[in-house]
């Protein structure tokens, strides 16, 4: 860990950006469910048909 004159503020962005792109992933992770979840049952009834 390189520790400067601005290494405080360095730490502060890189919790930010960690916990910036855990929520991206998490976000995506949920739509993908979601997406799937809505696109499955119109697949089954469609080959149902």
């Amino acid at each position: 860990m390189i520790v400067d004159a601005s290494g405080e503020e360095m730490y502060d962005i890189n919790d930010f950006l960690t916990f910036f792109y855990r929520w991206v992933f998490f976000s995506i992770f949920c739509g993908t469910l979601l997406t799937l979840h809505g696109f499955l049952p119109k697949v089954r009834t469609g080959a149902k048909d």
